[in-house]
């Protein structure tokens, strides 16, 4: 199966992960929140597989941090 990579970033308070290689965007309030919106958002996407592709995520802790 697949990867799919999620970029991090940090807008208006919340946490928002964007899928690379597919149309797929969830946002939290905290980072822990958001690590289960990605697995529950990658799941729905890909509802119809018998396999759900592997999580890479990567963010910039500097802009993180001054946003």
């Amino acid at each position: 199966m697949e990867t799919i990579h999620f970029h991090i970033t940090r807008k208006h308070e919340q946490y928002v992960a964007e899928g690379l290689e597919e149309a797929i965007v969830t946002q939290a309030p905290t980072m822990d929140e958001l690590l289960l919106m990605i697995q529950e958002a990658v799941a729905l996407h890909f509802e119809e597989e018998q396999q759900l592709p592997t999580i890479l995520v990567d963010m910039n802790l500097t802009e993180l941090a001054h946003a």
